[in-house]
């Protein structure tokens, strides 16, 4: 059985990465939900569907063969991960700051970008009442 991509959408290396985002998201969502339940649920919600809408727009507009749909689609998968990226600021804004580590992503060795961070934890930025 082969077990490579099915689709042509699985072959983007941004489908990838939103893949491996959405788990991030996940972990980093059950995390917050558990460190104060209900305290941030707009935005965790947001941050939930927002991710997932970036991936699917990604593969949605990948199938598209017309220019200005294909283009529509990835620029709405665009919006949807600037609109996680705000989400995730209002986050780190408020009572917690993430604690980041990078993502496994396998690169060539002609790429030289940072590596995408993944949470591994929060901390509360309130100090303790005495």
């Amino acid at each position: 059985m082969n077990e490579g991509p099915i689709f042509d959408h699985e072959k983007l290396d941004v489908y990838q990465v939103e893949l491996l985002f959405i788990a991030w998201v996940a972990a980093l969502l059950t995390e917050v939900r558990s460190a104060a339940p209900g305290f941030h649920r707009e935005v965790c919600d947001q941050l939930d569907r927002a991710s997932l809408s970036s991936l699917l727009n990604t593969a949605e507009g990948n199938g598209k063969r017309q220019g200005r749909q294909r283009a529509k689609f990835f620029d709405d998968a665009r919006g949807s991960a600037v609109e996680c990226a705000a989400c995730l600021g209002a986050l780190s804004c408020s009572s917690f700051v993430l604690v980041l580590e990078p993502l496994t992503r396998s690169r060539t060795k002609d790429e030289h970008e940072e590596e995408p961070r993944r949470p591994i934890g929060l901390k509360s930025n309130i100090a303790p009442k005495a």
